[in-house]
């Protein structure tokens, strides 16, 4: 139904769908209304391109156009706690010929700039941390619920707890460890490996 707002959710995999297909119905009149699409995305993000046909499609151009919405406008909110991104999607394209096919692309940016400034090449530890142990985190302090939690080059850590904290981010640029003593919870609204690693059992010894 044209002229009716629809949230696409995706799960676990935010945007990270391969392809998505619409295709338009031989009852579409030329004074339709568009639809508008809201979709989630979970991953860690800052920033989404929105493509035309190849052409890039500026933020906010849903905002910008008003009523005059044609295929790709959007209105990206990755920067707010909506986490959303708003398409509209209709019969018109750039075309004098609104019933040829156009192809909209969604290109998720994991980082924006200089995405390196917290990645040091350091000789991993040769101790392991812990992370039941204050001593092991910045002002000795443990990561609580909402926090973001940073597991540094060079760390080489164990979650040796049974169950963590909501936490709001975890970057792993180090060593993370799950102890296998225990069974451990990790609890994480986003988790980015990005210059690290992750281990959670293994081949011989499955978690």
């Amino acid at each position: 139904m044209t002229g009716h707002k629809y949230k696409i959710h995706w799960g676990l995999t935010g945007i990270d769908f391969e392809q998505m297909q619409l295709s338009l119905s031989q009852r579409w009149e030329d004074t339709d209304k568009p639809i508008y699409l809201v979709h989630n995305f979970t991953d860690v993000r800052q920033a989404i391109e929105v493509r035309l046909n190849g052409n890039l499609i500026e933020n906010n151009t849903i905002a910008a156009s008003n009523s005059e919405w044609k295929a790709g406008h959007n209105l990206v909110l990755n920067d707010t706690e909506t986490r959303e991104l708003h398409l509209i999607v209709n019969g018109f394209n750039q075309s004098s010929n609104p019933l040829l096919e156009s192809n909209i692309l969604l290109n998720g940016i994991r980082c924006v700039g200089s995405c390196t400034e917290d990645i040091v090449e350091v000789e991993t530890e040769s101790e392991f941390r812990y992370w039941s142990d204050v001593k092991n985190w910045p002002n000795e302090t443990l990561p609580k619920e909402g926090d973001d939690v940073h597991v540094l080059s060079g760390w080489k850590m164990i979650l040796d707890i049974p169950e963590t904290p909501k936490i709001k981010l975890l970057r792993v640029n180090g060593l993370l460890i799950f102890s296998d003593e225990m069974d451990v919870h990790l609890k994480a609204k986003h988790v980015f490996v990005r210059a690290g690693e992750l281990h959670i059992g293994n081949e011989t010894n499955p978690y």
